[in-house]
């Protein structure tokens, strides 16, 4: 069985203890296939109204998902 999943790294409003939460998922489940990515505002979506997260914060999110 292969098991997949998408993240989105930055999220509005995701805090640490979200990022870390995603962190302990990503190391309990192993996922053999793992899309990563930061948020974007796609325009017009209710996210894209939300106060973002800051680039560089999310930017580290997604380099410790990448290593996990």
């Amino acid at each position: 069985m292969t098991l997949a999943t998408d993240i989105i790294c930055g999220f509005p409003g995701e805090r640490d203890e979200n990022h870390y939460d995603t962190i302990k998922l990503m190391e309990k489940y192993k996922f053999s296939i793992v899309n990563i990515s930061q948020f974007y505002p796609r325009p017009g979506t209710d996210a894209a109204k939300m106060k973002r997260t800051p680039t560089h914060v999310a930017k580290k999110r997604s380099i410790v998902v990448l290593l996990c």
